[in-house]
């Protein structure tokens, strides 16, 4: 996925909203807060790729991101891939919503 933007769309066919984890659920509110941010992360990397890529246009004064910051936004892209990729697939293996 180059671009890490799951819509809405693809969120709700793989159960992955906020609104579909009922109350009586074991931590329902920590995740609901998870699966709400989940978006935030997407468009928040969207944002600092638009801001620190190595892109044209950039400023004589323009800098990189500093290897730890990279490495935070390079880590937060591999977890959410694979936490999207690991429901999609159980999903698909069983038949049924994880979530």
């Amino acid at each position: 996925m180059m671009y890490l933007s799951l819509p809405n769309k693809g969120k709700s066919a793989l159960s992955l909203l906020p609104a579909n984890v009922h109350e009586t659920d074991q931590g329902a509110d920590a995740i609901k807060a998870v699966l709400g941010n989940l978006r935030a992360i997407s468009t928040k990397l969207a944002e600092i790729r638009n801001s620190f890529g190595g892109g044209y246009g950039k400023t004589v004064s323009f800098q990189d991101l500093e290897e730890w910051q990279a490495k935070l936004a390079v880590g937060s892209s591999i977890t959410f891939v694979d936490f999207i990729w690991s429901t999609y697939e159980k999903q698909r293996k069983t038949g049924t919503k994880v979530i």
